[in-house]
């Protein structure tokens, strides 16, 4: 009897190697996909975070404005066109304009973006600012369940 000696593959162990294959760029196609949502969610905090801080900013450059309560909330806010430049604005009026240009831009650069003002204590110098905007995160709950949230925040709280 004459022995052959085994040559190549068999057609079941190239189709192991394949599904192995398949399985392994299903796994780093998934992870690039989470990655970039990550990224993106990571780019709108950072844009949230800028925008708290510049309603911040704006406060403490009227003093006058924030002193008088004009920035207690985010109502009232409408577009003064004497303040485009500093002559003819008074505090009132600068404190409208801050708040409306700054409700443009979040509207403008987050997606369902809202942003909110509030004094807490009114005796106190105390201020919450809150950016809010909508996302989309995959996270799993406590029993193991995907669970979609899509509405993040940040909140700045200051003193002028």
């Amino acid at each position: 009897m004459r022995m052959t000696q085994q040559r190549g593959f068999s057609m079941i162990e190239v189709l192991v190697a394949l599904v192995i294959l398949a399985v392994g760029l299903l796994g780093v196609a998934t992870m690039q996909s989470v990655s970039l949502q990550a990224s993106k969610n990571a780019n709108l905090r950072s844009v949230a975070i800028f925008l708290a801080s510049d309603m911040a900013d704006r406060m403490r450059a009227n003093q006058a404005g924030w002193q008088a309560g004009n920035y207690n909330t985010e109502a009232g806010g409408a577009k003064k066109t004497n303040c485009i430049s500093t002559a003819g604005c008074d505090p009132a009026d600068m404190a409208a304009h801050d708040k409306w240009e700054w409700k443009q831009l979040i509207e403008s650069t987050l997606p369902a973006g809202k942003g909110t003002i509030s004094r807490p204590d009114p005796a106190a110098n105390d201020f919450v600012i809150t950016v809010s905007w909508t996302d989309k995160v995959r996270l799993e709950n406590a029993t193991g369940a995907k669970v979609d949230t899509d509405t993040s925040s940040v909140v700045l709280n200051f003193q002028p």
